[in-house]
């Protein structure tokens, strides 16, 4: 028997019975789809991720006070915790001659409103320099001077999704709005850089920090200070410096967690990486599960199937067929099950992913090796619960396979 034979046998078995073929390809096809879909959004997560964290900036370096993860936390609208100050900021530059611009910030969610409109986003204070530290752009009027941080001025600038919020499409240069009572001029808008896995950088208002400080907040502490580094090689040694400079400013002793912390954007992607990745695996084990329960599907379906057709089984191999034929036969079967199974599941993995990203507005990223590896997974499905009930097939003696009713 050559290998087209036992395609066409195996057909002509499986349209026999259409309805029970149908539904046990249709546990794989589900745990396919799964298992395509899961690996799908999980990378997609990840590039979203990666680009967040590379929109922060270049070579940049983080200074959050507390410390993360020890009953600490980093909240958007600010911290809780009181220990870094612009004068902190301030040394870094002076003292780290590798360190190329740095940018402090104090951060706050507040409520403003422009005539009947009103919406809450992020006020943050900044310096100047935050438009090059943080990878902005302006895309109508101009960022704030020095002269107008250091004299305190109600100036603003806007992020896009706030220019939507409060203005529509009338233009906002020039116009008042007000913050805590206060009256701001804006004085320019910044270019929209899109929603992100870490949070939205559109949904923001910019002001000088003397102003946040003293007419917002009426504090000197800072929320965060972003630093750049001239050369992405000395990321370990400015986090090295800016360690022993902030342990000695705020009186550390040697025995004593630091009350801050210092992260760079590689350490950032690559713990949120690791525990997307975690989470990933897990949601495609799961989904992997239901290509289990597929398999053992099939291996039912081929168990019952070599019960009804015993007699025949007899028949062939009392006309010559040998037990290596018997097998083969039974196993064509069972990786058509598993085939056609996988190929329809890859199609509606690949449907499935982009509908999610349509309608979830997520990124999915369907690679070439996903597809494979639900392939190969399906067909070695099909192998494996396939293979004992044709052996049981290929073992039974003529003589009985004959005599069975």
């Amino acid at each position: 028997m050559d290998i087209f034979e036992g395609i066409a046998i195996a057909e002509t078995s499986l349209r026999a019975h259409k309805l029970r073929s149908t539904l046990t390809i249709l546990g794989v096809i589900i745990g396919v789809c799964a298992v395509i879909t899961m690996i799908a959004v999980g990378k997609g997560a990840k590039s979203q991720i990666r680009e967040s964290i590379r929109s922060l900036g270049t070579n940049l370096l983080m200074v959050n006070p507390g410390q993360f993860g020890r009953g600490h936390s980093f909240p958007a609208g600010g911290t809780t915790v009181k220990n870094l100050t612009l004068a902190d900021a301030n040394i870094f530059k002076e003292k780290i001659s590798l360190i190329k611009e740095v940018s402090p910030e104090l951060r706050s969610r507040v409520k403003v409103s422009f005539e009947n409109m009103t919406t809450e986003t992020q006020l943050t204070g900044a310096l100047p320099s935050f438009l090059k530290v943080r990878n902005y752009q302006i895309s109508q009027g101009r960022n704030f001077t020095q002269t107008e941080l250091k004299g305190k001025k109600k100036v603003c600038i806007l992020g896009k999704e706030v220019v939507n919020n409060l203005f529509g499409e009338y233009e906002p240069l020039s116009k008042k709005i007000k913050i805590k009572q206060h009256s701001f001029e804006v004085i320019g808008v910044l270019k929209e850089k899109g929603s992100q896995v870490m949070g939205n950088p559109d949904d923001v208002i910019y002001i000088p920090l003397s102003t946040m400080q003293r007419r917002i907040l009426g504090q000197d502490n800072i929320s965060v200070i972003y630093i750049e580094v001239k050369d992405e090689r000395n990321m370990d040694d400015v986090c090295d410096n800016i360690t022993y400079i902030l342990r000695q400013r705020h009186n550390l002793k040697e025995k004593d967690d630091d009350d801050f912390t210092v992260r760079s954007q590689k350490d950032m992607l690559q713990t949120m990486q690791s525990v997307l990745g975690t989470f990933t695996m897990l949601l495609t084990s799961i989904a992997a599960v239901s290509l289990l329960v597929g398999g053992i599907g099939i291996m039912n379906i081929m168990l019952v199937s070599v019960i009804e057709r015993t007699r025949e089984i007899g028949i062939r191999k009392a006309l010559g067929a040998t037990p290596t034929d018997i097998l083969i036969q039974f196993l064509i079967e069972a990786m058509i099950l598993s085939l056609t199974g996988g190929l329809v599941g890859i199609i509606l993995g690949i449907m499935v992913a982009k509908i999610i990203s349509m309608i979830a507005g997520w990124t999915t990223i369907i690679t070439f090796g996903s597809i494979l590896l639900a392939f190969i997974f399906s067909v070695s499905i099909g192998v494996f619960f396939g293979l004992y009930p044709a052996k049981g097939a290929a073992g039974l003696k003529p003589i009985e396979a004959l005599r069975y009713e």
